[in-house]
């Protein structure tokens, strides 16, 4: 695709299937391709801990010409010397970026959690700085809203008979490969039982000043945090728990996690 295909495209691997190694392989194997004329592939997270993270990943694959943008100036600086090297940074080095700081048309992105920070100002400074470049977005959660679209940001048309992703490795890719473990899950018994008509009944009093609009954005807000929160719901569930715990995780010696609404 960086030969001849569109200038962008859509990874989509399952939370914890490697995409880290997925970049430092694709990142090396680029720099490698004579028909890229030595291109500069340019690694971008959004968080300084995945970014040291990646950086430690081709530190112990031992890849050379390694450079790392900490400030807006070291940014500005490995373009405008036209740097032919893996440049690892951040995506808010961008934010105080104006104009642009290389037409090449070698330079490739690998654009990590790819669902996030790209949608608004950061995504459209970096595309406008490298006018040229090629991006690819790497996520385990693509995102399809009217507000934040993450094919709309890296999807190509020519991938659409695909799902719009360039490259796709499911959950259950990850598990038949050993990559995952099994995800199993069973429904708690907690039975919750309303009283529909009067709910309704008293909805309808609290709410007769307001608009048919406003009402649905109300039951939106509220309905589902009310059941979460329901005093009688969270004792039976909370008891559940601890049965549960008591009875399949404690023998065992193992730990557990407790995941709530808020």
């Amino acid at each position: 695709r960086e030969k001849q295909g569109p200038k962008k495209g859509l990874i989509w691997h399952f939370q914890g299937s490697g995409k880290s190694w997925l970049m430092v392989f694709a990142a090396q194997k680029l720099r490698l391709q004579n028909e890229l004329h030595a291109p500069t592939v340019v690694i971008v997270d959004d968080r300084i801990d995945l970014e040291d993270q990646i950086t430690g990943d081709f530190t112990r694959a031992e890849i050379p010409n390694i450079e790392s943008a900490k400030t807006k100036e070291e940014l500005m600086a490995f373009f405008k010397q036209d740097q032919r090297k893996i440049l690892i940074t951040t995506i808010f080095k961008f934010g105080d970026v104006e104009g642009v700081l290389n037409e090449r048309d070698n330079i490739i992105l690998l654009v990590d959690e790819a669902h996030r920070t790209q949608e608004k100002d950061l995504g459209q400074k970096m595309r406008n700085a490298l006018p040229n470049a090629f991006f690819f977005g790497l996520t385990g959660t693509p995102i399809n809203k009217r507000d934040k679209n993450t094919f709309q940001a890296f999807g190509a048309d020519e991938d659409m008979e695909t799902g719009g992703y360039i490259s796709k490795y499911t959950f259950q890719n990850s598990v038949e490969d050993g990559a995952t473990l099994e995800l199993n899950f069973q429904t708690v018994p907690v039975e919750m039982r309303l009283n529909e008509e009067q709910l309704q009944e008293e909805f309808d009093e609290l709410t007769d000043q307001i608009s048919e609009a406003e009402k649905g954005e109300l039951v939106k807000r509220t309905s589902v945090e009310a059941f979460f929160t329901a005093e009688k719901r969270i004792n039976d569930v909370a008891r559940y728990i601890v049965n549960h715990f008591k009875t399949n995780v404690e023998p065992s010696g193992m730990k557990a996690q407790v995941v709530v609404f808020n």
